[in-house]
């Protein structure tokens, strides 16, 4: 994970990397190496507070990870990628343990995210995807179909198409 930060490659794990006593500020530069130590803990609090309202991820820099929520976590390991400045973004379930609100905030978010870097989002939601600019659908841990969503949803026996449709009536009153 360390020599993937050096080279600008972000994860967010769905089972969370945090030091539950360190505060969130803390868990911001845990693991940073050579100059980027260099930064007073009150800068790092800034910018979080910083980014945190950019990007509608409300989160107290100076909280205790062990007092946040499930999905206050889930925001702060969102943030830690956006503070290192990683290029590449690996997100597993990123929006899993948000509230509906804080989850259309991110995945509008990520437009603006992503302009100058790629993004993977491994997810199981349909509301998470359905804006990419390319899916990859896996069954048995193979790509068996690769678009965007108006490609996947045209193709007449696609195994993308059935999980939307699936998905739908699933979510439907």
């Amino acid at each position: 994970p360390l020599d993937a930060s050096e080279q600008g490659i972000g994860m967010v794990y769905q089972h969370f990397k945090l030091v539950s006593s360190f505060t969130v500020a803390e868990n911001m530069v845990l693991g940073l190496k050579g100059r980027d130590r260099t930064v007073s803990l009150g800068q790092v609090e800034e910018k979080v507070r910083e980014l945190a309202s950019r990007y509608g991820l409300d989160v107290e820099p100076t909280a205790h990870v062990w007092q946040l929520s499930v999905g206050e976590q889930q925001r702060v390991e969102i943030l830690r990628q956006l503070f290192r400045g990683a290029q590449i973004l690996i997100l597993d379930e990123p929006t899993a343990s948000l509230d509906a609100q804080t989850e259309q905030r991110v995945l509008t978010n990520l437009t603006t995210w992503g302009k100058d870097k790629v993004i993977f989002l491994i997810t199981h939601r349909l509301s998470t995807i359905r804006n990419a600019d390319q899916i990859a659908f896996l069954e048995d841990g193979r790509i068996v179909e690769t678009g965007s969503h108006d490609e996947l949803t045209r193709l007449e026996n696609g195994r993308y198409r059935a999980f939307v449709e699936t998905e739908t009536v699933e979510t439907s009153p």
